[in-house]
């Protein structure tokens, strides 16, 4: 049977983490695609700020308050659980004020109000204020988006610092697995060998867990798949090669045992 199965509350966690791992690395994704337009235009709009911002990032910001918010400690995994929960609220924090700057120059930018040219003393230093205020906002709108893609590119590598507490987790290990397509867009980099080193240490042990895994809970299908990208790699790789005995060995084990287990 997979493992927590019977924990709600682990259960809950688990949904929990997994929306985050998805989520962070759908923002970085983002965050690439909105800057590279920006450095490419000029422009960024509120809406595509916006977007980031409410779909993506507020989400994964209260994911990681409530995961990765720890106390004060000089324990080495907490302190990074903490720095990226404080992180992530100041990317909240700059973007927030990159969106407000977007809406002033889209608004406000080339306002012709003729009325604001008047001879009128306090109109002129409204006109004199205005331009300030526009010129302002010209001036740290590129800033601040800079800024923020810095903070996003840390903040992957701080994550995936984290990543290997979940060792022992097949429900994060098996969904990497089946979110495969999902990660792969996001990252475009071969997704289980990326995981697998950050999580267990090194490929055959990823693909050693990952298989145990989905034989426990009867996906034999996609373990036949695992298996065989196993194999492949194998050929190449000869450290992979007890890996890929113990795997066959337990698939033929848990057939044999599945079979029995339906005979009686």
């Amino acid at each position: 049977m997979p493992r927590y199965h019977h924990d709600p509350q682990t259960s809950s966690r688990n949904h929990k983490r997994i929306r985050f791992i998805k989520g962070l690395y759908q923002t970085w994704y983002e965050m690439k695609r909105l800057y590279d337009s920006f450095e490419e235009s000029g422009e960024a709009s509120h809406d595509q700020i916006n977007d980031l911002l409410e779909t993506q990032l507020r989400v994964l910001k209260d994911l990681s308050h409530d995961l990765y918010r720890m106390p004060e400690s000089q324990e080495l995994e907490q302190r990074r659980q903490r720095v990226l929960d404080r992180i992530l609220g100041e990317l909240w924090h700059e973007l927030d004020k990159a969106r407000d700057n977007a809406r002033l120059l889209e608004t406000y930018h080339g306002d012709p109000d003729q009325i604001l040219r008047d001879d009128d003393k306090t109109l002129q230093a409204l006109r004199r204020l205005n331009t300030q205020v526009i010129s302002t906002a010209q001036r740290e709108l590129p800033i601040l988006l800079r800024r923020a893609k810095r903070m996003m590119d840390k903040l992957v590598p701080l994550f995936e610092a984290i990543l290997h507490l979940y060792h022992d987790n097949d429900v994060v290990l098996r969904t990497i697995y089946f979110e495969r397509p999902f990660f792969e867009r996001v990252l475009e980099t071969p997704v289980l060998e990326h995981f697998f080193r950050l999580i267990h240490g090194s490929v055959g042990e990823g693909y050693s867990v990952l298989i145990e895994s989905l034989l426990n809970t009867r996906h034999f299908e996609q373990a036949e798949a695992a298996i065989a990208e196993l194999h492949d790699k194998a050929h190449t790789n000869p450290r992979l090669r007890p890996y890929l005995k113990r795997a066959e060995a337990s698939l033929k084990q848990t057939r044999l045992d599945h079979q029995a287990s339906i005979i009686q």
